[in-house]
């Protein structure tokens, strides 16, 4: 029998960084300005599909920051270096390449950036700290860009205001103090900033800085949402499976789980996977789960890849292929997916989809125990035995 994680909803519980390089300030409000008079703008429009992708579907992003970086948008070149270097895997093996082209560029315009963020642009003090914060063509220096985050946030830019939040809850360039990391997110989340709302609402849910309450929690999740970013739809759909600061509706849940997924959110995927798998608000449907499973697991998530593997491997939805599911349990198995690493350990003990190899078994069937997957302990004493 394989092994999957036991089914559990899963909401994007970590506060996220916000990079986008629009918004509100001196030059934002002309940025904007500029595009409602000019939608082609020169690589404007990609550059912000790129970064609204950034979290939760990176081949879409990939491919419009490329077209920005085509029309010399230097956050086009920003984002390609850090994708290619901090998220290679999540990058489809053909489509990698070498980042350091990237930062080249990033460091001819680097001047440039920075005398005008020195004259008090509020957007290129937003850039300078972003990349202060990536140490892109300069020495990393987190005290930096907490500074230029600050500069930015006191003229009224919402998303530096975001940034500025997260240093402060992961101590990252100051002292870590989740009151004032909640502080700046609501400072945001009122001023509409959707990424901030979902913080806050992340915040409130697990009293962060702030006092635990779940109705407040969902409401501000329900106003990310309500501005489509994934996040908050997800979040708000898991508040709907569970009953957590709402009355409990699983056709609910479908919905905003579904709102999320369409927009290429992993998280999502597998959170309506799992709907479609049990029939949770939903009529039971193995070929929409093992489609969705498949989604996320090509975006990275170790546990929708397990999952695509077990899909494969037992026919579940999609044809049966021992090799495919051989290759979604060892990618999940390289991320410290155990019940994969376990999965993938009985392919080579078996000889199901791989060559037969009772040592690779045992590595495998090792690390999962170190995992904390003890029912694999007697069947590695079997193999040693054998």
């Amino acid at each position: 029998m394989r092994l999957g994680v036991v089914f559990r909803r899963r909401s994007c519980g970590c506060v996220r960084l916000h990079h986008i390089i629009t918004g509100p300030g001196a030059r934002g409000a002309e940025l904007v300005a500029r595009l409602e008079r000019d939608p082609a703008l020169p690589g404007q429009m990609d550059f912000d599909l790129g970064v609204k992708h950034w979290n939760s579907n990176y081949p879409v992003s990939l491919r419009h920051l490329r077209q920005a970086a085509a029309a010399d948008h230097i956050g086009g070149a920003i984002y390609l270096f850090r994708l290619f270097t901090e998220v290679p895997l999540c990058v489809p093996e053909a489509e990698r390449e070498n980042p350091f082209p990237w930062r080249e560029r990033v460091g001819a315009r680097l001047g440039v950036v920075r005398a005008e963020a020195e004259l008090g642009d509020a957007q290129m003090q937003f850039l300078l700290g972003v990349v202060c914060m990536a140490g892109i063509a300069m020495p990393k220096d987190d005290p930096q860009a907490v500074l230029w985050y600050q500069r930015a946030s006191e003229q009224g830019h919402t998303i530096a205001t975001c940034n500025l939040g997260y240093c402060y809850e992961k101590g990252i360039g100051v002292e870590q103090d989740w009151s004032k990391a909640a502080a700046l997110y609501r400072r945001a989340g009122d001023q509409g900033h959707a990424i901030s709302q979902c913080n806050l609402g992340v915040c409130l849910k697990r009293g962060l800085g702030v006092p635990r309450n779940d109705v407040q929690a969902a409401e501000w999740y329900r106003k990310s949402a309500l501005q489509g970013d994934t996040g908050g739809q997800t979040n708000l759909g898991v508040c709907y499976e569970s009953g957590s600061g709402v009355q409990r509706d699983l056709t609910q849940a479908v919905m905003w789980y579904r709102k999320a997924a369409d927009q290429g959110h992993s998280l999502a995927q597998f959170n309506l996977a799992v709907c479609y798998r049990e029939g949770w608000g939903v009529e039971p449907d193995l070929e929409q789960a093992a489609m969705l499973f498949c989604k996320a697991a090509a975006q990275g998530d170790e546990l929708a890849q397990n999952w695509a593997g077990i899909c494969r491997e037992d026919g579940l939805g999609v044809c049966r292929d021992l090799s495919m599911a051989a290759v979604w349990y060892r990618r999940a198995s390289l991320r410290d997916e155990h019940f994969a690493q376990r999965n993938l350990a009985l392919c080579f003990s078996e000889g199901k989809g791989l060559v037969r190899d009772k040592r690779r078994a045992a590595h495998w069937l090792l690390k999962a125990i170190k995992g904390g997957i003890v029912q694999c302990a007697p069947e590695l004493q079997r193999l040693k035995a054998s």
